[in-house]
C-alpha cells in the first residue's frame, strides 16, 4: 500500500518486470495501464490504482466509469484462484467502510486480505516528501517553510485504520530504512516468505529517486518560472530518468530537527509498536543533521535554466520539428550540462578550501 516515499515506485517496477517469475510461485500481479510503463522502469502509481479509488471513491461521471471498469477487472482476477498482489500508495488515502467492502467482496470468492505497509524515518520522510514536491508540484519552498507550513505525517493514523479493517496478524508494518538497499528482495522474503535464492528475479535500479542539493536549487529557480505544474515535473522527470544513478543524502538542520523532535518524537514510539523486525527512528542515514551550506547558481547556471523555462513551455510545438522529436532530450541535455558545470564548481570550491587551509 505504501506509504508514499517509501520504494513503492521501485516495487511496482519490480512487480512489473517480474510478473513471470512471480505467477511460478502462485502470486498473479493482475495487469492494468500502468504495468507497460512500470516494465520499462518508469514512475507509475502501480497496478492497485482503480482499487485505491473504489476505497476512496468520489461523485465524479469518470471516477465512476473507472470504478465500473476496475469491479469488473478485480472480480475477473478474483475468480483465477491466484494469490493476487496489488499495489498503489494511493490505497493510504483509503476510507474505512469502502475498503472494508473490499474486502469483503474478496472473501466472498474465498480471500484473506493482507495490508502489506512500509514506513521510515519521519526525518527521511520528510525530506523525501520535501523532494517530491519541489519535483512535481512547483514549489519554490525552502526545507523549513515546508515542515512547517505543508508537512504532515500520517503513517500512525493510517495504521490504526487500516487495524479497523484487517486483524493484526494480517497488517504487516515493515520499516523502508531497514529495507531500502533492495527493497523488493525483503518484500520477497518478509512479506511473501519467498526464498529468493531459488528464483530468478530481477531486480530493478533506483526508481523515482529524490533530488541532490544542487538539483533541488536549480528546480526551484525554475519552479520560479514555470505557470503549469507540468512543467516541473517534465523537467524533474527528465533529470532523474537521465540520472538515474545518483546518490542522494539530504542535509538537516538543527532548528529543523528541533521541529520534527517536538512534533513527532512520541509518535515513533507508537508506530513501533506495530513495526516487524528492525524499528523505526526519527532520523535515519539517509539525512545528516548539520547546517546547510547555503548554493548560489553562479550566471551560466541562471542563463542556461532561464532558456530551458522558456522552452519547456513549447514542448508540444518542438516535438515533431525537423530532428527535434522529442523536447525531453533537450531538458536532458541542459540538465546534464548543468550537473557537469556544478560538479566542476564543486570541486574547484574544495581545491581552494584545501589550498587555503594548506
Amino acid at each position: 500500500m505504501g506509504a508514499g516515499k517509501t520504494g513503492t515506485s521501485a516495487l511496482q517496477v519490480a512487480f512489473a518486470q517480474n510478473t513471470k517469475e512471480l505467477e511460478r510461485v502462485g502470486i498473479l500481479y493482475p495487469s492494468d495501464a500502468s504495468v507497460d510503463d512500470a516494465e520499462l522502469g518508469k514512475i507509475t502509481s502501480g497496478n492497485g490504482l482503480t482499487l485505491a479509488r473504489y476505497a476512496n471513491p468520489d461523485s465524479s461521471v469518470l471516477n465512476q466509469i473507472q470504478l465500473i471498469g476496475g469491479q469488473r477487472a478485480f472480480d475477473r482476477a478474483l475468480k483465477t484462484q491466484s494469490n493476487l498482489l496489488y499495489s498503489s500508495e494511493f490505497f493510504q488515502n483509503f476510507k474505512t467502510e469502502p475498503l472494508k467492502a473490499l474486502v469483503e467482496r474478496a472473501a466472498k470468492a474465498d480471500y484473506k486480505t493482507k495490508i502489506i505497509f512500509y514506513i521510515r524515518s519521519i526525518a527521511g520522510h520528510a525530506a523525501s516528501v520535501y523532494s517530491q514536491t519541489i519535483k512535481r508540484q512547483k514549489s519554490e519552498m525552502s526545507f523549513i517553510e515546508f515542515l512547517e507550513k505543508r508537512y504532515k505525517n500520517h503513517f500512525l493514523q493510517f495504521i490504526q485504520r487500516a487495524n479497523e479493517v484487517v486483524d493484526r496478524k494480517n497488517l504487516l508494518i515493515y520499516n523502508f530504512d531497514a529495507a531500502r538497499t533492495n527493497i523488493f528482495a525483503h518484500f520477497l522474503q518478509e512479506a511473501l516468505s519467498i526464498e529468493i535464492s531459488k528464483h530468478n528475479f530481477i531486480y530493478p535500479k533506483n526508481v523515482n529517486r529524490s533530488l541532490s542539493a544542487f538539483e533541488m536549487e536549480f528546480m526551484r529557480y525554475l519552479n520560479a518560472r514555470f505557470e503549469k505544474r507540468y512543467q516541473s515535473a517534465f523537467v524533474s522527470d527528465a533529470l532523474i530518468y537521465a540520472h538515474s544513478e545518483v546518490e542522494t543524502e539530504f542535509t538537516i538542520t538543527s532548528r529543523e530537527m528541533a521541529f520534527l523532535r517536538a512534533q513527532y518524537g512520541a509518535t515513533i514510539d507508537a508506530l513501533n509498536e506495530y513495526v516487524i523486525g528492525e524499528k523505526l527512528l526519527l532520523c535515519d542515514s539517509s539525512v545528516t543533521e548539520a547546517e546547510r551550506p547555503e548554493i548560489h547558481l553562479n550566471e551560466f547556471e541562471r542563463s542556461v535554466l532561464s532558456i530551458v523555462a522558456k522552452l519547456v513551455p513549447m514542448r508540444p510545438a518542438l516535438a515533431d520539428f525537423g530532428p527535434i522529436k522529442n523536447a525531453n532530450g533537450i531538458a536532458q541535455s541542459f540538465l546534464s550540462m548543468l550537473r557537469r558545470q556544478g560538479s566542476k564548481a564543486a570541486r574547484k570550491d574544495k581545491e581552494r578550501k584545501q589550498l587555503g587551509q594548506g
